[in-house]
């Protein structure tokens, strides 16, 4: 009994961590973040320690905060993530990860512009969710089709049989 409560424990531990692991794939790259903003902003915005660097740790937690923003947002039109990413992607997640940048820092004042080019993401994202925008070479989730191994020689009551009810 003892090593089916540890075995039980062990599998719910697994399964915990098999959920919460991040499965989170990046549409943009830091050079796609740098033509929006330089990089001297961007270690404004990430350098929590004064070290005079980009901080890559918070860069990627943002860009993978934007990656499920998008995510959320096509998760059963399309299969997430999509790879290869179309252009459209890589834009708003650059859009909104530098909103999220800013964002972070409460002593800056998120510019206008950042903050339209978040609103038109979202915005983006919420017609390709409606199906008004279509996603160049990727498969519709609904256009899956059926597959299964049985034919009509495996049915337990043939048709007439059926007609009787």
């Amino acid at each position: 009994m003892k090593s089916i409560k540890s075995f039980l424990f062990g599998f719910i531990a697994l399964m915990i961590c098999a959920v919460s692991t991040p499965t989170t794939m990046a549409y943009s790259t830091d050079a796609d973040l740098y033509d929006r903003i330089d990089q001297e902003m961007v270690i404004q915005l990430t350098d929590d320690d004064n070290s005079g660097s980009v901080d890559q740790t918070v860069l990627d937690n943002k860009r993978a905060d934007a990656s499920e923003v998008i995510n959320t947002y096509l998760r059963g039109k399309y299969e997430v993530p999509l790879d290869p990413a179309p252009k459209i992607l890589t834009n708003i997640e650059a859009d909104l990860l530098v909103h999220s940048l800013y964002a972070r820092r409460a002593n800056y004042e998120i510019p206008d512009s950042v903050k339209e080019s978040k609103k038109d993401a979202l915005d983006l994202l919420m017609k390709i969710n409606q199906g008004k925008i279509l996603l160049e070479d990727q498969p519709d989730v609904a256009s899956g089709s059926l597959v299964t191994n049985k034919s009509s020689t495996d049915r337990l009551f043939p048709d007439d049989t059926l007609k009787q009810f």
